[in-house]
């Protein structure tokens, strides 16, 4: 699932000269379709239309399928690099 998001990812994103790296909590179904998210910091919540806004396919009632079973650190790097690893969940800004 990891790599599928990536692929995923990589393909959609609009790059743009990024200040900083920023970074969400990514939730992914049964089926790969990215169900939701969630900023880290406030600057990432001012590029959502340039990186995850146009990937979410969020379902107005969860089926068994929708439902979220992944959840993944994605970080849009000022480098222009993407990263995508499992969300660790002690991670406190969650």
């Amino acid at each position: 699932m990891q790599q599928q998001l990536y692929n995923k990812l990589n393909q959609g994103w609009t790059r743009s000269d990024l200040e900083q790296d920023l970074t969400y909590r990514v939730v992914m179904a049964a089926d790969g379709d990215i169900v939701g998210y969630k900023s880290v910091s406030p600057t990432a919540n001012d590029y959502i239309a340039q990186t995850l806004a146009d990937l979410v396919k969020p379902a107005a009632t969860p089926s068994a399928t929708q439902q979220a079973i992944a959840q993944f650190k994605v970080v849009f790097t000022e480098n222009g690099e993407l990263q995508v690893s499992p969300w660790d969940t002690k991670n406190k800004n969650s």
